[in-house]
């Protein structure tokens, strides 16, 4: 974490990241120290027979959230 995060700061975060994995079936992967705070939460799951949803399979009235910027991955496997 970035020296500036406090440790009230950082046991707050901790708490509402725990409970929120807790209630949401999500893993933490890494926390490591870094110039930024960096998260990033993978959901397991059963779809229980239904079918995968995608951005594409998006319709008028949907939520569809992203944040940064697509593609990058696709960089990362370019190199």
């Amino acid at each position: 974490m970035p020296e500036r995060c406090t440790y009230q700061w950082l046991e707050d975060f901790a708490t509402e990241l725990a409970n929120t994995a807790k209630k949401n079936h999500v893993a933490v992967a890494d926390l490591s120290r870094s110039v930024q705070v960096v998260v990033s939460p993978a959901a397991f799951g059963a779809l229980d027979g239904r079918d995968t949803v995608t951005r594409k399979g998006a319709r008028v009235g949907d939520v569809v959230a992203l944040c940064g910027e697509l593609g990058m991955s696709t960089i990362g496997l370019e190199r």
